[in-house]
């Protein structure tokens, strides 16, 4: 059995997102290219996929090194639960960097909305683009919703006082949202537009098309970075912290504890007075 059958029969057998999917076939492609062959899994030492990793430090950033590492471990534990190779011991960690994150603040926030409200034209189901990425932008803000599960959000989830219930597709698990009165009119106007596709925010074009115009309205309301959607996540989670302290775990439906405060609360915004003790200076306030 070689490496690349062993993905084939995983991901066979496995109900995996399109993106679990690549994080696994990635780094099994690349290294099969790397070693110039397709190597069996019950010969391949540990040795080797080290060294490939030790290669990949050193052309990619240490978070995708450490998800390639994660991906060679979950294929091989798999193939061992199998009985076709002995059990992965010994692959390298890599830990990435730590990082402290970093969120979009409030009149950030509104100038994005702006510049989502100045886009002209509409789209090929007929919603001007203003009105779609302004919905967008707040159904996101108000639940703290992936993009996947937003583009996919039906009628049928959202009630009449706009509380949401929703099954993530990433994890599965359910999660409640409100979304505010002004949001809950522009969800109903873009539903009525769309009518009957159950799905009012789906996306009518391709992925580039998508990542083009967000960086537009980005680039509009004079922001920097990347991941749009992702940002404003990190930004309605540190405010739910901020004025609900504990309940950004919950907010945005994570399974792990503390995976929240580890890559999406801002400490700037969820903790805007730092506490101290008293000054040891003589004169200084206490």
């Amino acid at each position: 059995m070689t490496l690349l059958e062993v993905l084939r029969n995983y991901i066979l057998e496995h109900s995996l997102t399109p993106e679990s999917e690549k994080q696994l076939a990635i780094p099994c492609k690349l290294f099969v290219q790397w070693l110039g062959f397709d190597p069996e899994v019950r010969t391949l030492k540990v040795e080797t996929i080290n060294e490939f990793l030790r290669f990949r430090q050193q052309t990619v950033s240490r978070t995708t090194a450490g998800n390639n590492a994660n991906a060679f471990r979950r294929l091989l534990r798999y193939a061992h639960r199998r009985g076709w190779c002995r059990k992965p011991e010994g692959i390298r960690r890599i830990r990435p960097a730590p990082t402290i994150p970093r969120a979009w603040d409030l009149d950030q926030l509104r100038r994005l909305l702006a510049a989502c409200q100045e886009l002209s034209g509409e789209l090929p189901n007929g919603v001007p683009r203003r009105l779609y990425f302004s919905c967008m932008l707040l159904v996101a803000w108000d639940t703290g919703m992936r993009p996947c599960d937003l583009k996919t959000l039906r009628t049928d989830e959202v009630d009449r006082q706009g509380r949401v219930y929703r099954a993530q597709r990433k994890t599965g698990w359910g999660v409640v949202g409100q979304l505010a009165p002004a949001t809950h009119v522009l969800w109903n106007r873009v539903a009525a537009l769309v009518a009957p596709d159950p799905c009012p925010l789906r996306w009518p074009l391709g992925k580039t098309r998508w990542f083009q115009l967000w960086a537009q309205i980005r680039e509009q309301a004079g922001l920097d970075g990347r991941g749009v959607l992702k940002q404003v996540r990190k930004s309605a989670a540190s405010y739910v912290e901020k004025h609900f302290p504990g309940s950004a775990q919950k907010f945005l439906g994570h399974r792990t504890p503390g995976l929240a405060y580890r890559h999406y609360v801002d400490p700037r915004i969820a903790y805007e007075q730092p506490v101290r003790p008293p000054s040891l200076l003589d004169g200084d306030a206490a």
